[in-house]
């Protein structure tokens, strides 16, 4: 099913062999129709604890577990889509939340070099309707984590940003209305405006630096910082490194402005961290 994304001829192929291997394993084989059986039955049913038994039985096959992630969530797909088909949400909702999945399939090969997926945790939500995708952006329900403008915990509008190309402005307004429309009856407002924040390293004052032209500051300007969140292990440095090891600050790469923007400021004793925004739609 994964052909109804735009996944590369390699990866697919990757995939098959994984899937291959996978299916003449008994005890993966058999875990893999255990949760493949529970999630028909339950939509809501958690792959936690199948994830977990994946990574040890995927070692002692010599298999990357971040392979046999992804294949399972592979081949979960089509009862996902049939959950969403019962839910009345359309094909576009769910081929654009799942591509999430191909995003991250990306995001591991680029870093790790293979055909899988290292956040499955992160994917399982929009399996259970906890996330969607909504064009260039994803939405969610959350509990506002501040006290200005609302109630501390009042329901909000999430947004993550997935590395699925530039950040233009009327790519990610289609997304801020398809998700204030299908969240209008539990997103809180102001003055009959939803409220969208996001929590994310994008909107970290750093990124000014880019200058106005740049799609982060502009993505970044819709937003008012509420708080800095503080980011010690500079979790998201991978994103602007494409690497997972930054022990050696001096030896990571400045090939773009963004790099060469946060490589001097994690050499001056800075982090990555990240801050918390809020506008109204």
């Amino acid at each position: 099913m994964l052909e109804e994304w735009s996944y590369d001829d390699e990866a697919l192929m990757a995939e098959a062999d994984a899937a291959s291997f996978i299916a003449r394993r008994d005890d993966l084989a058999s875990l893999f129709k255990s949760v493949r059986a529970s999630y028909e039955l339950d939509s809501m049913y958690s792959f936690s604890v199948a994830l977990e038994d994946l990574k040890t039985l995927s070692a002692a096959h010599g298999l990357e577990w971040e392979r046999s992630h992804l294949s399972l969530l592979a081949s979960l797909l089509p009862a996902a889509s049939g959950h969403y088909k019962a839910r009345g949400l359309g094909e576009d909702m769910f081929h654009s939340s799942f591509d999430d999945l191909r995003i991250k399939e990306r995001e591991c090969h680029s870093l790790r070099g293979m055909h899988g997926v290292f956040t499955a945790y992160w994917i399982e939500g929009f399996y259970h309707f906890d996330r969607f995708g909504f064009g260039r952006l994803e939405a969610e329900i959350r509990p506002f984590q501040n006290e200005e403008y609302l109630r501390k915990g009042s329901p909000v509008i999430n947004i993550h940003i997935p590395s699925s190309g530039p950040l233009r402005e009327e790519d990610c307004q289609e997304s801020y209305e398809a998700a204030a429309g299908f969240f209008a009856d539990q997103a809180s407002q102001v003055g009959g405006h939803p409220a969208i924040v996001t929590d994310s390293w994008l909107l970290n004052p750093v990124n000014k630096a880019l200058g106005r032209a740049s799609g982060i500051v502009r993505f970044a300007s819709r937003y008012e910082v509420l708080a800095m969140v503080p980011d010690s292990s500079d979790s998201d440095a991978w994103r602007v490194f494409n690497t997972e090891d930054i022990s050696d600050i001096q030896a990571l790469p400045e090939d773009t402005r963004l790099q060469r923007i946060w490589k001097a400021h994690l050499a001056s004793g800075g982090h990555m961290d990240r801050a918390y925004g809020v506008f109204f739609l």
